[in-house]
């Protein structure tokens, strides 16, 4: 048996008593300095240097150069400079690189055309450049490209994640709103408001694809197909998107043109009283303003790629409504049908809403403010594609996208 009264004479007050104090020093949490580029596939991370390329300054145009399986000439993109000079991008999905690597590339840039018209070559990689042999042949390969008026420069995942400092949005669609939050802050994430992030995004899309897909399907059945013979297993009749050809249009045009009225001295002869009333005009010497309308035949893609406002407007049965559900449909899809639109737009959502539904919409509730025209759109969406179309943000409708 123990004493009860060894034990109050080992007791130590001091060891019991509460702590009397914290570290001044609160834990420091540090941002991500870089990105994970690792993670990106191939195509993500081509598209992620081609949005930094379109960045540019006085830039006019960029394309990926060539298509797969074609010689390149060391050329991914090209971007034509508003001074007729060009950039040029190669984007290497490389875990590492080597310095003989870097030498090949420029090697390969030197021997192709895109020499002599460009002024500056850009090498990006989703690997890291922190390597002294690496780093000397980059500085090698960028002397001898200046002698020859060119500026070489290299992006490794370090370069590229600084330079993505200044673009949050673009952080957002390639790597997601938590990537924000940790290597932008928390203030740069919540700025981004309402507004989809990549992974947001790519579901709302994939999603009013395969309804687009479904529903126009029923709308439009299209050719029946015969019956095969002994059971055979039929092929799927091709999708409306593939059915449709591409027609040119007939775009009616107005000129206004400004003509001085001649003023009333310039007039000769007994005329000049003759003129009465309708001479009133003449006598000011007030320009007149003359319409003059003409119509032009254009291509549908090119018009509709040009345009902010635009109807189309024809008979019925003349294909205003099969227009609108294939620009819906290759906007989700792989946009190779309207390839003008998809420069444009390809980077929204396209909510497809028949009259007759804008109709009821209207009939339930006017929808003569914007705010009541997002509301209508909202509910549409919602319809489409389930009544929750977007997780993350706190409103239904991502305005910007």
């Amino acid at each position: 048996m123990t004493d009860p009264g060894n034990l109050n004479s080992c007791f130590d007050a001091d060891l019991n008593a509460p702590a009397d104090g914290i570290p001044s020093n609160p834990p420091v949490i540090t941002r991500a300095q870089v990105l994970p580029f690792g993670e990106l596939t191939w195509e993500n991370f081509e598209r992620l240097c081609y949005r930094l390329a379109g960045r540019a300054e006085r830039v006019e145009y960029v394309a990926r150069y060539g298509r797969s399986g074609q010689a390149q000439q060391g050329v991914d993109l090209f971007v034509r400079l508003a001074n007729g000079k060009y950039q040029v991008w190669q984007a290497k999905r490389y875990e590492s690189i080597a310095a003989n690597q870097v030498k090949m590339i420029v090697d390969g840039f030197r021997e192709g055309t895109w020499k002599d018209k460009s002024q500056r070559l850009i090498l990006a990689v989703q690997a890291s450049l922190a390597d002294t042999k690496v780093q000397d042949e980059i500085e090698r390969q960028a002397t001898a490209l200046k002698a020859e008026g060119i500026t070489f420069v290299a992006h490794g995942r370090g370069e590229l994640s600084e330079i993505l400092k200044g673009h949050p949005e673009v952080v957002d669609d390639f790597f997601g709103r938590g990537w924000v939050d940790a290597f932008l802050g928390t203030e740069a994430a919540k700025a981004l408001g309402a507004r989809l992030d990549g992974a947001e995004f790519a579901r709302v899309r994939a999603q009013l694809g395969r309804f687009y897909n479904a529903h126009f399907h029923l709308l439009d059945v299209g050719v029946a197909m015969p019956l095969a013979a002994n059971d055979a297993v039929m092929d799927a009749p091709p999708s409306l998107l593939r059915r449709f050809a591409l027609p040119d249009i007939l775009v009616r045009n107005t000129i206004a043109e400004e003509q001085r009225a001649p003023q009333r001295e310039e007039f000769q002869g007994p005329s000049d009283a003759s003129l009465g009333a309708g001479g009133a005009s003449s006598d000011s010497g007030q320009p007149i303003i003359r319409r003059r309308d003409f119509v032009r035949r254009a291509s549908l893609s090119n018009w509709l790629a040009h345009g902010l406002y635009l109807a189309v407007v024809g008979e019925a049965g003349s294909g205003k409504s099969t227009l609108l559900r294939c620009i819906a449909l290759d906007l989700l899809n792989e946009q190779g049908v309207f390839p003008l639109i998809a420069r444009r737009w390809g980077g929204l959502l396209p909510i497809h809403i028949s009259f007759s539904r804008w109709s009821r919409l209207s009939a339930r509730k006017p929808l003569a403010s914007d705010k009541s025209v997002v509301c209508g759109i909202s509910c549409s969406l919602r319809f489409q594609v389930g009544a929750r179309p977007v997780s993350q943000p706190p409103t239904p409708i991502d305005r910007c996208r």
